[in-house]
């Protein structure tokens, strides 16, 4: 852990000095959302998580991990814990795109009114999941921002803002995992228009629909 602390610092510094990022600040307990363990420290067994100067630790492994686990990280994000592994494993052997079929390539163009538009015609709306949870959204920050800072119910009202976004981050990732899911099903190959979102975002008008169609 103290390894990757430095590297952190190390890393804030550069972008600092190259001008990518303002001077880096302290950061305080409760900014504090994530540690690595860069090369030991943990270990898996029996369906718990061991961590270094932590203990043994409950934890629901949703995936099988493939290859050997070279580091960890431990991530919080609106209250609920995660562990990120990354392995090393045999890259796969690749098909060269010329020995794929035609009739196993899709092509889509992406928009607003509809999310995509396949070259078949056929086509995916998109249902809005930040507009659907606006007046919730709006609800909550109107009572959020007349909070004491620091006091219980500020606190409060903070971690179901967090826990709303975090639950509309997920219907987005779930809607798409599941589209390209479908689309894989029939093909090999998907090839999408390059867009370059973060200018599409200086128009006002349609940031926020470009940034909920993510």
């Amino acid at each position: 852990m103290v390894q990757n602390v430095a590297d952190r610092v190390h890393s804030a510094l550069k972008n600092f000095l190259e001008k990518r990022a303002r001077y880096p600040r302290f950061k305080k307990l409760h900014r504090y959302n994530s540690l690595t363990y860069p090369q030991s420290g943990f270990k898996l067994k029996d369906g718990k998580l061991y961590l270094s100067n932590i203990g043994y630790v409950r934890i629901f492994i949703h995936r099988p991990l493939l290859g050997k686990i070279k580091q960890l990280t431990i991530k919080r994000d609106a209250d609920e814990w995660y562990a990120i592994f990354i392995t090393e494993r045999e890259e796969p052997s690749k098909i060269p795109i010329q020995e794929i079929l035609a009739n196993r390539t899709r092509s889509a163009d992406l928009g607003l009114e509809k999310f995509a538009v396949f070259d078949d015609s056929s086509s995916v709306e998109y249902p809005e999941f930040l507009r659907q949870s606006e007046n919730k959204i709006k609800q909550i920050q109107h009572h959020f921002s007349r909070k004491q800072r620091g006091s219980k119910r500020y606190r409060m009202l903070g971690r179901m803002l967090a826990k709303l976004h975090l639950h509309i981050k997920r219907q987005r990732e779930d809607f798409q995992n599941k589209l390209i899911h479908n689309i894989f099903k029939e093909s090999d190959v998907l090839i999408l228009e390059k867009l370059n979102v973060s200018s599409m975002l200086r128009n006002h008008r349609l940031a926020k629909s470009i940034s909920d169609a993510s």
